[in-house]
């Protein structure tokens, strides 16, 4: 965005032709050659871009782009881990907060993967050791060992089917726990102002302007009677 002024400096020149009331009711024309500079700013946290030439193009390389809805960041189109998006902003004390978020991730990722194994496996081997009903052993035409045989199996069956049923939902909570912990340990607003300042920061660097400019031109304009210039600043 640009706010111009325009400032009409000029003298009114000989009209034999026309009265006064007709030259008020001419428009003045302004030739305006060129146009406003255009500033291009990194989207997501503002900051105006270096010129056009190698420190744009090391900042559009090094420069953070903010996701504020995932509260995630990227670097060069390729997201940026936690710890090396503290790193960068100058913030070890983060990076170190971010470090025991990941290893409470790993743990509970790993932990929940392990129970639900073990419920499974542990289950699915508790139901193979009941007996078979119809073996031999169970099918030897005495009703009480018959009874006995089908009541140790659906002991067995129940046993196991509560191991499985335990693995999967103590390891699956675990594990839902450790993906849905973020390793970022600020707020979206917190990562939004660190993001912006490393930018800024890099932008000077790479040959930015550190403060607004003013800019002047002159242009020529022509009315009916009147010929002059137009003084035309820009902020």
């Amino acid at each position: 965005m640009h706010l111009s002024v325009l400032l009409v400096l000029g003298c009114a020149a000989p009209a034999l032709a026309q009265s006064q009331p007709e030259l008020q009711s001419q428009p003045e024309i302004i030739i305006d050659a060129k146009q406003p500079p255009t500033v291009e700013r990194e989207m997501t946290t503002g900051v105006v871009k270096p010129p056009p030439g190698p420190g744009r193009d090391a900042f559009d390389a090094q420069s953070i782009a903010v996701d504020p809805m995932q509260n995630t960041v990227s670097s060069g189109r390729k997201p940026l881990p936690a710890r090396d998006f503290y790193q960068r902003v100058g913030r070890p004390d983060l990076v170190r907060w971010s470090e025991d978020r990941t290893r409470q991730r790993i743990w509970l990722i790993s932990g929940g993967g392990l129970i639900l194994a073990a419920g499974v496996l542990s289950g699915a081997y508790v139901m193979g050791t009941g007996p078979n009903t119809s073996s031999p052993e169970c099918q030897n035409g005495d009703f009480n060992t018959y009874s006995g045989c089908i009541s140790q199996a659906e002991k067995a069956q129940m046993t196991g089917a509560v191991l499985i049923g335990a693995g999967l939902a103590l390891g699956g909570v675990l594990i839902i726990w450790g993906m849905s912990t973020p390793e970022m340990v600020t707020s979206p607003e917190e990562t939004q102002k660190m993001a912006t300042e490393y930018n800024r920061g890099l932008a000077e660097k790479n040959g930015a302007s550190t403060s607004s400019q003013l800019r002047f031109q002159l242009l020529p304009a022509v009315a009916a009677g009147y010929a002059g210039l137009t003084a035309k600043l820009w902020f």
